[in-house]
């Protein structure tokens, strides 16, 4: 059986290399898409922002577009962070079941190494936070 094997080996060499490739190839998609499950099955990300917060009031971070000739609405993601404006923190505030309320600030820092600015990663630039926030931070 083995002399067989060889024999066709010998004369089909194109056959059994893209046989061994294809199987690679399976092996590796098989491979990954078992990884991307078990990420999806046991993996968290924890939270670090705002650990400590019961409730965060966030603006919407969707653009809305309705298609009238379809009936249909549609939501795409925006690029930049949404900020609520400062009135509606002082609504808030003044709820009578609410401690306290803490806003955020970003304001543009970066790393400076040798007299030059580095930015962060992509796509985001590089943003400190304010002080008033720390609180709900568990650093």
């Amino acid at each position: 059986m083995l002399r067989l094997a060889l024999h066709t080996l010998r004369h089909r060499r194109a056959a059994c290399v893209a046989t061994v490739v294809a199987l690679l190839a399976a092996s590796a998609l098989i491979a990954g898409c078992g990884l991307l499950l078990q990420t999806g099955l046991w993996g968290a990300v924890a939270p670090e922002r705002y650990a400590a917060a019961p409730i965060i009031v966030s603006g919407d971070q969707n653009a809305h577009a309705v298609m009238h000739n379809k009936g249909k609405t549609k939501s795409k993601p925006l690029a930049g962070r949404v900020w609520i404006p400062e009135r509606i923190a002082s609504t808030v505030r003044a709820l009578p079941a609410v401690r306290a309320v803490d806003t955020e600030v970003v304001f543009p820092a970066y790393l400076v190494i040798g007299g030059k600015p580095v930015n962060g990663p992509p796509p985001r630039p590089s943003g400190g936070h304010g002080g008033e926030t720390a609180p709900r931070t568990p650093f």
